[in-house]
Order: structure tokens, then C-alpha cells, then sequence
């Protein structure tokens, strides 16, 4: 068996405990009647643009934004609403106006672009000065409608479903051109006939819980075993596909890029179990074994410098202890003295991702697209312990940061030009995620956008580049969006 016995004791006291409650429940609180199934009511419910929250749609929904009318000699290509899923899905509803095409309303999602021209009838049919715009779907239905000033033009959903939940952002750049003057939203939803629930319906619901626990809890244990026999990074599915392309380890495993995760040979993560001292202890060594480890005396300097030598041998010893017991769950892992370094041994049934990353692994000649998928996965959470702030930590931040951006700009200047669009977008990602304003791979983006016909794209990545540019060195970025591309 997978479970203990004293564990599914305990687990068939907390199911007697909630049956007796509902039982309880049931004498005290009384029924609630629904109303008629048919009947459809509009709800108002500004909380749907909440972007803290993703909202089920029910029946459908209702935005309406009104915003004030670009002057005809002004250019603006800028997002009115932006929508996620919780299934990853993006769209973005976008006003463009120029004096010369005027204004038009773009429909995004992924690379598939919808659009239609506002005429001026239009704008002229409420107030010159003011744009009514409403963002309408109903279900079931294949299609959104959105209105600008009373005019209905009819869109693909693009997949919009009833049972998906959806984050909206309106607006939201401080340095938006665009002044919104109102906005307001309704979801549609069916009202229920309240009904008296059976004690009986309460048992059966309980019993069918019990047993989702129970076979979830026999999945998790075969899932383990899986993971613990076939402890490697597999490539899943190609570029596109939805739920990323990497599937990494989660056995006997070492993250360090987003912040300290270390999981045991079960699966389960350990790391929080490392006292602050030993965290630091543990990554120093880690990362100094990658250069033959660490000697006593740098250990001294660096951890205990503030301590006379007889305290700061003791206090070593003891630490080295305590974190040899912690790393015994991580299979293959052994902390040991050798040729008088200090180092964090691994054999090949551990993982850690920070060697992946090192420069023996990711030299320009030896990449391939499938080695940059790879480094994308485990650099998605962020760069190299970006919550840790130790001193002697900058040089090892640098200096991967370093060695990864300019190996993936040279391999990128090795693929073919109009060839390897989707490498090249992961590869200007990857360099964003340790430096977010590197000129080479914002020219590499906008570029391979152009490339692809989709100017909008490289347009809008450049305008985010320079905001990002401008906050970080309050001064604007000097280079135009044309010179940016024509390099």
C-alpha cells in the first residue's frame, strides 16, 4: 500500500467529522428556492474588471468603454482591452487612427488579426469628441460583437468560451495617449429555482469525494514512481502547442533560475527546509563546484568573517553537517571534501539546471532549436536566484547573464534570415528575462516581426522596449522604430 494505516485513520476520522457537520448544517439552515431556468437577468459587476481575478462568463458579457476621440492628425495604435484565459489564450482589442486610414478597430488573437474601419458616420451619430465602444458576447456563439457608436461589426470568438475564466485590463498604460471617460460591464447570467437538498444527496456527495481523494492520491504515487524512473528533461511538443514544450524533472532535482527549489527523490520540495545560513551555504557550494568547489578558508571568509578562527571552524563544521542530512533525500547528491575543495557532488540521476546553463553546454556552435527550448523552460521563471542578494552572488549572476546572451545572439545570427522565426522571438524572450533592455535583442524581435508581416507587433514591442527604457534610466530611448528595423 501507499498510505500508512495511522494516515488513513486520520483521514476516515476527518470524513466522519464532515459528514456529522452537514448533518448539522442540514437541521439549521434551511432550503433555497431558484428561479424559473428560462429566465435570463442582466448583472452588474464592475468585478469583472478586476485584473486581480479571472471571471466566468456564465451566459455571456457586456463592456462598454467610452473613451475620447483622437485627434484627427494624431497617430494611435494602442490595446482599449486586453483578455487572458486561464487556459493562456491572449486577445487584444486595439484602436488605430492616423489622418491618413483614419480609424479602424483591430480584433488580435495570436497571430490571426481582424479589423474594420470606423467611418466617420459613425463617430458623427453620438458626439464628434467621443467614442462609444462595446465589446458584446453572448452563448452558445462562435462570434463577438463590438459596436462603436451604435454600429455593430461582427468577429470571430477565436475560441471564447462559457466555460473558461477571463481577466480583462482596460487600458492601463500611464502613458496612454487614449482618455477613457467611462467604462461599464455586465455579465449575463440564469437565475436557479432554489430547492431543498436531501441529507442523502450530502452522503452521496461526501462518498464521491472520498473516493477522488483517495484515487487522486493513487494517481500522485504512480505519477512519483514515473518521474523517480525517467528523471531527464523530454522534449513534448513542438513550437505553438499550447502548456509549454518542456517537461522537466521533478526528482531529485536543483532549480536555481526564479529563486532556490531543491525536490527529494518523492518529488516533494525540500528547500524550505534550509535555515537561511544553510541556503547560502548550499548555493555557494553548488555553485563553486562548477570550478573545482571551495576551499576551508574561503568558506571561512566568505560565511564566518565576522568570527574569531576557532568559532568559525566550529560553526562550519556544524553547518556542513546539518546540510549533509538535508541533501541525503536528494538522490545522488553527496557533500565531500576532495583535494582539499569543498564540493556538491551529483551523479547522473540528479538534476540541476543552473549546469545546463553553464558555457560548455551552451556554446553557439553546439545550440540547437531544441537546446533553446530547453534553456527557455528553465529560465521561465526568471533569471539566476533573482531573490537572493548576496555580495559574492553578483559575479555568478554577471557572468551567466554574460556568457547566455551573447551565446544565443551569435547562434541567432547563424539561422538562416527568413527562416526559424519562432527560435528566433525565443531567443530575444530569453535575453529579456536577464536584461530588459538589450538593444541587439530588440532589434532581433522587431526584426524577425517584420519578417513575419506583422508590423503591429514589432511596433507594439517597441513602444513597451522604450517605456521600460525610459523607467529604468528616466531618459527616452534615442533610436526611432525605423532605424530599429532597418538594421
Amino acid at each position: 500500500m501507499f498510505l500508512s494505516a495511522s494516515y488513513i485513520e486520520v483521514l476516515y476520522s476527518l470524513r466522519q467529522k464532515l459528514t456529522l457537520l452537514i448533518f448539522c448544517l442540514l437541521l439549521v439552515i434551511p432550503g433555497r428556492a431558484e428561479r424559473p431556468a428560462e429566465e435570463i437577468k442582466s448583472i452588474k459587476a464592475d468585478q469583472i474588471l478586476n485584473t486581480k481575478q479571472f471571471n466566468y462568463l456564465d451566459k455571456g458579457s457586456i463592456i462598454t468603454l467610452r473613451i475620447a476621440t483622437p485627434a484627427q492628425d494624431k497617430v494611435v495604435f494602442e490595446s482599449l482591452m486586453r483578455i487572458e484565459s486561464t487556459d493562456k489564450e491572449l486577445y487584444n482589442l486595439i484602436l488605430s487612427h492616423s489622418p491618413q486610414v483614419g480609424t479602424e478597430l483591430l480584433w488580435v488573437c495570436n497571430s490571426e488579426i481582424e479589423k474594420v474601419r470606423i467611418d466617420s458616420y459613425d463617430i458623427d451619430s453620438i458626439s464628434s469628441d467621443t467614442l462609444s465602444v462595446v465589446f458584446s458576447v453572448h452563448f452558445p456563439a462562435d462570434s463577438v460583437y463590438i459596436s462603436a457608436n451604435g454600429h455593430s461589426y461582427p468577429f470571430s470568438s477565436h475560441g471564447i468560451r462559457s466555460d473558461r475564466g477571463y481577466r480583462f485590463h482596460i487600458l492601463g498604460d500611464k502613458h496612454s495617449q487614449l482618455k477613457l471617460l467611462s467604462r461599464q460591464a455586465e455579465l449575463l447570467t440564469v437565475g436557479k429555482e432554489e430547492q431543498h437538498l436531501s441529507a442523502w444527496y450530502w452522503i452521496l456527495l461526501i462518498v464521491v469525494v472520498d473516493m477522488i481523494v483517495f484515487l487522486g492520491m493513487h494517481w500522485r504515487h504512480r505519477r512519483q514512481k514515473r518521474l523517480k524512473a525517467n528523471n531527464r528533461i523530454e522534449i513534448l511538443t513542438s513550437f505553438g502547442d499550447e502548456g509549454g514544450t518542456v517537461k522537466l524533472p521533478r526528482a531529485n532535482a536543483v532549480y536555481l533560475f526564479g529563486g532556490l527549489q531543491v525536490f527529494d527523490n518523492k518529488g516533494e520540495e525540500v528547500s524550505q527546509r534550509f535555515s537561511p545560513l544553510l541556503r547560502e551555504l548550499f548555493i555557494l557550494l553548488l555553485l563553486r563546484s562548477a570550478d573545482n568547489g571551495i576551499s576551508s578558508e574561503e568558506l571561512t571568509t566568505t560565511l564566518w568573517f565576522d568570527k574569531d578562527d576557532v568559532s568559525a571552524k566550529n560553526n562550519r563544521a556544524v553547518n556542513l553537517s546539518k546540510l549533509r542530512v538535508l541533501v541525503e533525500s536528494v538522490g545522488g547528491c553527496t557533500i565531500a571534501k576532495i583535494s582539499g575543495n569543498w564540493r556538491v557532488q551529483f551523479d547522473k540521476t540528479a538534476f540541476v539546471d543552473y549546469y545546463e546553463c553553464l558555457p560548455e553546454k551552451i556554446r553557439p556552435d553546439s545550440l540547437t532549436t531544441e537546446r533553446i527550448k530547453i534553456i527557455a523552460a528553465l529560465t521561465a521563471k526568471g533569471s539566476l536566484l533573482s531573490e537572493c542578494d548576496y555580495l559574492w552572488l553578483d559575479s555568478f549572476k554577471s557572468h551567466m547573464a554574460d556568457n547566455l546572451i551573447e551565446s544565443l545572439l551569435k547562434y541567432a545570427t547563424l539561422l538562416d534570415e527568413h527562416e526559424a522565426y519562432d527560435t528566433k522571438l525565443l531567443i530575444s524572450d530569453i535575453i529579456f528575462r536577464f536584461d530588459s533592455v538589450n538593444e541587439p535583442a530588440l532589434r532581433l524581435k522587431c526584426g524577425t516581426y517584420v519578417a513575419m508581416r506583422k508590423q503591429y507587433m514589432a511596433k507594439t514591442t517597441y513602444e513597451h522596449f522604450c517605456r521600460e527604457y525610459k523607467s529604468l534610466y528616466d531618459e527616452p530611448f534615442e533610436h526611432s522604430f525605423n532605424s530599429i528595423i532597418s538594421q
